[in-house]
């Protein structure tokens, strides 16, 4: 039974489509992403057992106190291993 209701003149009753209603009142399913792919892991390099050797990279001066002196007539060795 529809219920009357007394409006002013200046108003105009509007009615909802009810389908549009429905729509509304249904849950919005949204679409989940699709996961991202596991990430393959790099092979870790093998780990050295061998002992560190110190390489010096710069020929050190000579007014430099870190260098040990050579005596004279001695040359310094300036062989790489291996």
């Amino acid at each position: 039974m529809p219920l009357k209701i007394e409006w002013p003149a200046d108003l105009v009753q509007v009615e909802s489509n009810p389908d549009k209603i429905r729509a509304a009142e249904e849950p919005q399913v949204e679409e989940e992403p699709a996961p991202r792919p596991k990430r393959v892991r790099p092979v870790t390099p093998p780990v050295s057992e061998e002992p560190l050797i110190q390489i010096e990279t710069q020929r050190s001066e000579p007014g430099n106190s870190e260098a040990p002196p050579a005596e004279k007539g001695e040359e310094k060795a300036s062989t790489l291993p291996g």
